[in-house]
């Protein structure tokens, strides 16, 4: 199955959620979404999420978006 967008964000395999894949949604959702200038990036325990998240902020970083790299955290805190 093909990774895909929903109310949770980007779904999918790890494998086929490649760097590329990765940086095209965070560029859309940048063009789409009003950020205030600064986007909060957390990740969860899984192995790949260090590396997903280095790609969300590289992208960030590379159209101009201040970044506040919140680590580990659950999902509830990262919205609070």
């Amino acid at each position: 199955m093909a990774p895909k967008f929903g109310t949770s964000g980007l779904r999918g395999l790890v494998t086929e959620l490649t760097p590329a894949l990765v940086a095209d949604h965070v560029a859309g959702f940048l063009a789409a979404c009003e950020t205030g200038g600064a986007v909060w990036v957390g990740r969860d325990l899984r192995p790949s999420s260090p590396e997903i998240a280095e790609q969300v902020i590289a992208t960030c970083r590379g159209r101009g978006v201040d970044v506040v790299d919140a680590g580990v955290l659950p999902t509830p805190a990262l919205a609070l």
